[in-house]
């Protein structure tokens, strides 16, 4: 089991204790993956004790990446993970394994599959939810209804096949998995009912939101590369003696993707991917056309962003330029590289130490 927290220390003791009723009489590990949280879950992870294993990061951050070392960690046959906020039902977990032990390749906890369901959720997070998932859908082989879940288990094996081609960045690192999968790899869906979240604030934000679109875009414009490198590199899976509905397979040989290219429809929905994406970074570019146009400000304002980011303490990565001007700049800080805490946005003259809050 691997667990990626962050400020999660508030629902970590009573998810441990559903996962330890649900895997009573099972061997199992739980790995917990801490972005060096300031409520220190990393350090409420270690107090839980065996078979709790805790992991802080001091400088690396990202779910993805997290979950990646985590299964590097992991020691048994199977790799499990899930949320940490306590939406994922941990009583799911023996069906999944179930299913790898029947020979399914991954089995996933899935919110829009019958007996799926999500609680507590407006009418435009269900629509923003199925827009995403269905461009998530035009960039994987294997065609399931949730591949954006967080919720999903593989076999060790099968990770460390794939592992040399997943790039550990975004917050949906299943999407990375399904893309590279062998030829014949079967995917399971068990109907999940996502959680309201407990304790804490969720984490998404609109730069969560921007970066997974980034990585649908990568993986659709590399979506024929990918078909190539795994009908030589991967080999063909043999399909699972398991035959159950929300069975989902993936080309039967390796010649099958040899071919494969990306359709006509599949570029205009990119092309309309595209255009969304433009409207978030035209706005964007303009207000800082002065680091392209002015060679003193392009040098000088990266050392005023240190500057600042020292003087307070916090993670380079943390701050966002918002826009330049001749005299100051603005910009956006978060406490944390993945987006989840409230941003703050201040504007600073040159040289200066006193940050005002932006005016709008």
């Amino acid at each position: 089991m691997v667990l990626p927290t962050y400020k999660e220390a508030a629902n970590l003791p009573e998810l441990v204790t559903e996962i330890r009723d649900a895997l009573a009489g099972h061997s199992y590990e739980i790995i917990v993956v801490d972005d060096d949280s300031p409520d220190r879950t990393w350090e409420v992870a270690e107090h839980l004790g065996p078979p709790v294993r805790s992991i802080r990061r001091r400088t690396e951050r990202g779910l993805s990446s997290a979950v990646i070392e985590g299964f590097h960690h992991a020691k048994g046959e199977y790799l499990v993970v899930m949320d940490a906020d306590g939406q994922h039902d941990p009583r799911l977990i023996p069906r999944m394994i179930d299913a790898l032990k029947g020979g399914v390749t991954v089995a996933v906890g899935s919110r829009y599959i019958e007996g799926g369901s999500v609680e507590g959720w407006i009418e435009a997070r269900h629509f923003a939810s199925r827009v995403a998932t269905t461009f998530a859908r035009l960039v994987t082989e294997v065609q399931i209804e949730d591949p954006m879940s967080g919720f999903f288990a593989l076999r060790n094996e099968t990770f460390h096949l794939i592992v040399p081609r997943l790039r550990p960045t975004g917050f949906k690192i299943l999407l990375e998995v399904l893309s590279w999968l062998p030829h014949g790899s079967t995917v399971f869906e068990v109907p999940l009912i996502f959680r309201k979240r407990r304790k804490g604030e969720s984490k998404l934000s609109w730069r969560v939101e921007l970066q997974y679109f980034k990585q649908v875009i990568r993986l659709f414009f590399n979506f024929n590369r990918r078909a190539s490198l795994r009908s030589r590199g991967l080999p063909t899976v043999t399909p699972p003696l398991f035959h159950e509905k929300n069975l989902h397979t993936s080309g039967a040989t390796s010649g099958d993707l040899r071919g494969a290219k990306v359709g006509g429809k599949q570029r205009v929905l990119f092309v309309l991917i595209g255009l969304v994406v433009a409207a978030f970074l035209i706005p964007r570019a303009w207000s800082l056309r002065l680091l392209y146009l002015d060679a003193a400000l392009r040098a000088r304002v990266p050392a005023e962003v240190q500057r600042i980011a020292e003087a307070n303490g916090w993670l380079l990565s943390g701050v966002s330029l918002r826009s330049v001007e001749k005299d100051r700049m603005s910009f956006v800080h978060r406490a944390h590289y993945r987006g989840e805490d409230p941003e703050e946005c201040f504007t600073v003259q040159y040289g200066s130490s006193d940050l005002q809050p932006c005016a709008d």
